[in-house]
């Protein structure tokens, strides 16, 4: 879609983006304004997440803990391992260019900020109680090689204090004066307030999560059915980022998700055997060829916007087929504590598998059978409980 929309904008000068008027007020204005800036932030990082993730899936696919092919002293094992290790260890320098991106300034500020955070000077105080400090003022020092608030919340800071530096400073001396009374007033601001703040709201987060990551199976069971269920209705509600952003952020701070995206992956299976089971069972040709074509869009494609429109919600029962699959799948997914270990990209049959593949084989193959699960209860419903006589 990408190339052929820049194709047509070439062609037809129609401009680039729309005029966007946001008549929300209060909190939803508000909300609407925070998730307007995490979300294409989180999301600029997406590509770098996906390739080294799979570096990784390939070293557990190739390494001892599955085919054996290399030994853990192997070096491309070790090099698959530092490429994915690299991406979490410097996470915070790639949220900071991505935000200033989202924010619109040079992105070097904010990959200065988040390069402040993982410095092996700063770094070498974790642990070292009342020995660090920014112009006299003791900070907390910590770990911040993985985190993401820290670096979103001082990018947005930095923005101000960078306009504000370019408003009064004369331009004989703005090119030294500017980038450094910026550095200078970014410093306490990130190691005094956002670091610690973002810090402790990303163990919020954590914790909200942990409610249903549980250790205890009933819990942890009745919240993966939840969302595997609701995941349908937060697609249809454009509501489904909000969580995605979370599960995110769940798996940056542990390094797997088992909260969202398992369920999430389950809910993409059965909606593409939504589409096989129309295929199946349709007798009018035209209609017949449209649900194959929404199922292989699916199945090999990873969208799952034709299914949902063209079957799920265009024939009679088509949403029950659909949240029986997505039940099942959110069941196993509970019972089995099924582990996402690598975000971003298309959920299909020739990628879902990596992301389950980074557990190890235990966690590969209980992924896989709840994909398979959702898949066929999903397919069996649209098959035969679906009314493909009456149209919604």
């Amino acid at each position: 879609v990408a190339y052929v929309h820049e194709k047509i904008i070439a062609m037809t000068g129609v401009p680039t983006t729309a005029v966007q008027v946001d008549d929300s007020k209060g909190i939803k204005k508000v909300f609407n304004k925070i998730l307007g800036y995490v979300s294409p932030t989180m999301i600029g990082i997406i590509p770098i997440m996906v390739g080294a993730g799979m570096c990784k899936t390939l070293a557990v696919i190739i390494g001892p803990d599955l085919l054996n092919i290399v030994s853990a002293e192997s070096p491309l094992y070790i090099l698959f391992n530092m490429v994915y290790n690299t991406m979490m260890y410097f996470l915070p320098i790639l949220l900071g260019y991505s935000a200033c991106k989202t924010l619109k300034y040079d992105p070097l500020y904010g990959i200065f900020l988040g390069a402040l955070l993982v410095a092996p000077d700063f770094r070498a105080f974790i642990g070292v109680a009342d020995k660090f400090s920014v112009y006299g003022i003791p900070v907390p020092v910590a770990d911040y090689s993985q985190s993401f608030l820290p670096v979103i919340l001082a990018c947005v800071v930095c923005k101000y204090v960078l306009k504000f530096f370019e408003k009064i400073s004369p331009t004989v001396i703005s090119a030294i004066l500017v980038p450094l009374g910026t550095i200078l007033v970014m410093l306490p601001v990130l190691y005094g307030v956002c670091a610690p703040v973002g810090g402790w709201l990303g163990k919020l987060f954590g914790y909200l999560f942990q409610l249903f990551d549980n250790p205890n199976v009933i819990i942890r069971t009745l919240g993966t059915i939840f969302f595997a269920v609701a995941f349908p209705f937060l697609i249809m509600g454009g509501m489904h980022l909000v969580v995605v952003n979370f599960a995110i952020i769940n798996w940056i701070q542990n390094g797997y998700e088992s909260v969202i995206f398992p369920p999430a992956t389950a809910y993409s299976f059965a909606i593409y055997a939504c589409s096989l089971g129309a295929a199946l069972k349709l007798k009018d040709k035209e209609q017949k060829g449209a649900a194959w074509s929404y199922f292989i869009t699916g199945f090999c494609g990873g969208i799952s916007e034709p299914s949902m429109y063209g079957v799920v919600l265009h024939y009679k029962n088509g949403l029950l087929s659909l949240l029986l699959g997505c039940a099942a799948g959110g069941l196993l997914c509970g019972i089995f504590n099924v582990k996402t270990y690598i975000v971003g990209g298309l959920c299909n049959v020739f990628s879902f598998a990596g992301a389950f593949a980074a557990g190890g084989t235990y966690n590969l193959i209980v992924g896989v059978v709840m994909c398979a699960v959702s898949f066929v209860v999903s397919a069996a419903a649209s098959y035969f409980i679906n009314d493909y006589n009456t149209e919604l």
